[in-house]
């Protein structure tokens, strides 16, 4: 009967069911082959497709199926798991803090999304995905209870960090050749966004070195190195300022083996553009050296006060104003016509400030998040929604604290990893549109699962010491 079905909806020009099914058999397949669950195959590969391809994995989906890979990753992942969870009569909630924020958030936003429907149809659906990829966070603290799952999906996020270097400066150098042939159906796998691929980098930085703490392998060094420098070189100021984010929590956790290995890159890297503006015979103002410099105190230029002369710099000062406008105007709209429960998925929330900003432009304009994920949460869900979101954030910061006392001595990254790549995807966010679409939302929810999994995992152990956990790791292993 099966067979009957697919050959008629074939001979009608649909491979949708064809498409289904064949998938669902592979991944009965693979379960049985790699003795993985086939949800979480699927979403290994869909987030090494994220931290590689970017923006040009994210538009993939079957003919005449609008299906994205998160969507279909989400979806696989969620029947699988009721499957799992009803046969071993459990649920995938921790009674933690951070457990209870994440889902009175998703509660909240599901709650108030048939209204904004009503209203605004299909367009609130695509504005609430920034809310339901959080099932991803679930989903990740669920696989993690297994050693061989949460390994899998370790290293599903380490192979595509240490990738994601390479593929944007591959996609910076030949773009329109990647496009034209690296490409399925016309769309191409690899079309990376900057900002992005840049809080990937800023995380992948403190993953690697903290590797390299448990390891103690050069090659974690060198994958750090290349991730300190596609920061660099990334146009991204946010990923500088991720970057910086992360220092700072090493400084508050007092992780100075770390600390070190990350100056001393950070030096290397300033030595090496010294002596290269000191050799070349070209001006000053047009060396990498003095482009990162002005790269660094255009964050501050709010006003457009200053005259840059750094190629690829002249736009700065305007991309200040677009963000600072454009915040300006959503608070204002929705603190006037919204405060309590925000203004709605589906809002325009451009409208207003295209009004302010371009009162004369006559370019189409798509964008539809003003740049701040914590900007877009209060806009469409009021105070409430950001009071939700604020108690998730203090939630996380409790969370990176505590993992400085986590002892897992089968771990071959540190959970204190995990938090520092979703805290460099988060401060990313704040600067652009980044957790408002699958490509680092999905990256970041199953990061913050993983480390809340090995939260949990791992033992505490207080080491009153000098150098603290990093200083004693025989004693931990026979603690723990």
């Amino acid at each position: 009967m099966l067979a009957l079905l697919i050959g008629w909806d074939l001979a009608e020009g649909s491979f949708a069911l064809a498409v289904l099914v064949a998938v669902l058999v592979l991944l009965l397949v693979v379960n049985r082959a790699l003795n993985l669950a086939p949800d979480l195959w699927v979403t290994g590969l869909i987030l090494v497709g994220y931290l590689i391809g970017n923006r040009g994995f994210a538009q993939l989906h079957p003919p005449n199926l609008p299906l994205l890979p998160a969507e279909f990753a989400l979806g696989i992942s969620v029947l699988f798991g009721l499957w799992r969870w009803a046969r071993e009569r459990r649920v995938p909630y921790r009674p933690d803090t951070l457990n209870a924020c994440v889902l009175l958030w998703l509660v909240f936003a599901t709650l108030r999304l048939p209204l904004d429907f009503r209203a605004t149809g299909f367009v609130a659906i695509r504005d609430f995905a920034m809310v339901y990829y959080a099932v991803f966070f679930f989903l990740a603290q669920d696989w993690s209870q297994s050693g061989e799952n949460r390994r899998f999906l370790e290293r599903a996020l380490i192979g595509g960090l240490a990738l994601t270097t390479p593929a944007f400066w591959a996609f910076s150098l030949a773009p329109e050749w990647i496009e034209r042939h690296i490409a399925i159906a016309g769309t191409p796998l690899l079309y990376v966004k900057s900002d992005v691929a840049g809080g990937f980098m800023a995380g992948a930085v403190f993953v690697f070195v903290e590797r390299y703490s448990v390891r103690r392998r050069a090659a974690w060094i060198l994958l750090a190195s290349v991730s300190l420098a596609g920061v660099a070189t990334s146009n991204s100021r946010a990923a500088g300022v991720a970057l910086f984010a992360g220092l700072i929590w090493l400084v508050v956790l007092r992780r100075w083996a770390a600390i070190r290995i990350v100056a001393a890159l950070i030096a290397i890297g300033i030595v090496g553009l010294v002596g290269q503006a000191v050799v070349t015979r070209a001006p000053l103002t047009t060396t990498p050296l003095y482009r990162g410099y002005e790269a660094v105190v255009s964050i501050g230029d709010i006003h457009g006060v200053r005259t840059y002369r750094s190629a690829e710099l002249g736009d700065k000062p305007d991309n200040n104003q677009f963000r600072t406008v454009w915040w300006e105007t959503v608070a204002a709209d929705t603190w006037r016509e919204g405060r309590w429960f925000g203004l709605g998925f589906g809002h325009d929330l451009a409208e207003d400030f295209l009004r302010v900003y371009a009162p004369d432009g006559d370019e189409q304009f798509t964008a539809r998040s003003p740049h701040n994920f914590l900007l877009s949460n209060f806009a469409r869900m009021g105070m409430v929604g950001a009071l939700l979101l604020f108690a998730q954030i203090a939630a996380l910061g409790w969370k990176t604290r505590q993992s400085k006392e986590i002892v897992d001595p089968e771990a071959a990254t540190p959970a204190l990893a995990w938090w520092l790549l979703a805290w460099s995807i988060l401060i990313s966010a704040c600067f652009g549109v980044v957790l408002e679409g699958p490509m680092a939302a999905a990256v970041f929810w199953t990061a913050l699962g993983l480390a809340n999994a090995k939260n949990c995992i791992g033992g505490r152990a207080k080491i009153n010491e000098p150098g603290g956990l990093e200083a004693q790791p025989a004693r931990l292993t026979r603690a723990a």
